[in-house]
């Protein structure tokens, strides 16, 4: 029989791979009330409106309200009161910040189903408002269908394992043998905590003052110091953005120092610390300085206090209240103003 017989054939075709199915990542439910908006994820969205999941999975559901930097959230205690559910303690909220000055709230919430079937989730009302001058909006969701499997149908003790008997215990293993590779191990632990040290100790100095103070003095002793002999073209301008990028290097642990304007005022646009009028502030002052530093010409004097100023008004501006506020958004005026004293 040759290998064009139609047995032949039957057995090429069935040693042949099957396409496997691609597994993908459902799509949520989503529902929208206004600016709010609620995602609920499952293992499986059926006929886009009831997510199904197994008796061992857990459900997310995801709250989120966008506004402007004014919003307010009242804090939601418990995402539902039902007894059906399991709340996993949820993560805290986090606020993005959008384009145009606008922010977006959201909180995420994990969910255990307590035993299988069909049911709605009843979700847990949300308030917010867009402004302290505004009323208050009352956010209710309609009821989330939700269907709970499991692969246990008819649960039957006589299918049940039987006891099994004591495992023996393994014969000790001689631990000497791991010595070398411990010293070894010790050897290279020691170099890197040494490394690290020697860094730390040849790294830059922190500053003697807070920096929003430290900048405010530099700047003004700038002012106040005339140009050195041999300078070069755009001096002042270059020592202006340089106090500028470290202060903001030291006091948002940003990498202003290390990037050029257009890639500083980028990473800005994101940063939910920054106001839309303080970026630009800043961008002005930067642009000028870039000015002076690529054409060679030095500004005159009348120009470069002014420039001066106009840093220094931006520092006054960005100092934090507290250190707490280098990670939240910074307040548009501060306040404080520069020491009397000189580094």
């Amino acid at each position: 029989m040759g290998l064009t017989s139609p047995l032949a054939l039957c057995l090429m075709i069935s040693l042949l791979p099957l396409p496997v199915a691609a597994a993908g990542t459902p799509a949520p439910l989503t529902f929208a009330r206004g600016a709010a908006h609620l995602e609920v994820r499952g293992e499986e969205i059926r006929d886009s409106k009831m997510a199904v999941l197994p008796l061992s999975s857990t459900l997310t559901v995801i709250v989120s309200v966008e506004g402007s930097s004014t919003l307010e959230i009242v804090p939601i205690k418990s995402i539902t009161t039902s007894k059906d559910w399991e709340v996993i303690p949820p993560s805290p909220f986090e606020t993005v910040g959008l384009k145009n000055g606008r922010v977006r709230w959201q909180q995420t919430f994990r969910l255990s189903p307590m035993q299988a079937g069909q049911k709605d989730l009843s979700l847990a009302a949300l308030r917010y408002r867009d402004a302290p001058d505004q009323a208050w909006q009352d956010i209710t969701w309609d009821p989330v269908p939700v269907e709970v499997t499991t692969r246990i149908k008819d649960p039957d003790v006589s299918q049940a394992r039987d006891i099994t008997g004591i495992e023996e215990r393994p014969e000790p293993q001689n631990w000497t043998r791991f010595l070398p590779w411990t010293a070894a191990v010790l050897v290279v632990l020691g170099v890197i905590s040494g490394a690290i040290a020697w860094r730390q100790r040849r790294g830059p100095t922190s500053l003697p003052l807070p920096p929003g103070d430290w900048a405010l003095v530099e700047l003004t002793r700038l002012q106040k110091m005339p140009v050195p002999e041999g300078s070069p073209p755009g001096w002042f301008s270059t020592r202006v953005s340089a106090i500028l990028r470290r202060y903001l290097d030291e006091e948002f642990r940003l990498q202003a120092t290390r990037q050029t304007t257009a890639e500083l005022l980028h990473s800005l646009e994101s940063d939910p610390r920054f106001l839309r009028s303080t970026q630009d502030s800043l961008r002005a002052i930067l642009e000028r300085c870039d000015l002076g530093r690529f054409t060679g010409n030095e500004l005159p004097p009348e120009e470069c206090a002014a420039l001066a100023d106009a840093a220094r008004s931006f520092v006054k501006q960005s100092i934090p209240r507290s250190p707490a506020d280098s990670a939240g958004r910074m307040p548009e005026a501060n306040s404080r103003s520069a020491p009397g004293n000189s580094l």
